[in-house]
């Protein structure tokens, strides 16, 4: 989320920012390609956190365990 006009906290922006420390982010363009990606990424036993604005959280429902009621 943006407070001003022109601020520049894309996403991109931070990944370009991790990739600067010697990290190798995986950015995702949108939420599926972020879900698809992730998928080949994690392994049993690994935690996922999400955070953000808007609808981040259907990422975390995609690997959720299903809910019984």
């Amino acid at each position: 989320a943006r407070d001003r006009a022109g601020d520049d906290n894309s996403s991109v922006f931070l990944a370009d920012l991790i990739a600067s420390k010697g990290f190798s982010p995986l950015h995702a363009p949108s939420l599926d390609d972020a879900t698809k990606a992730l998928r080949g990424e994690l392994r049993d036993g690994d935690v996922l956190v999400t955070a953000g604005a808007g609808n981040v959280h259907k990422i975390a429902d995609a690997f959720a365990p299903p809910r019984s009621c």
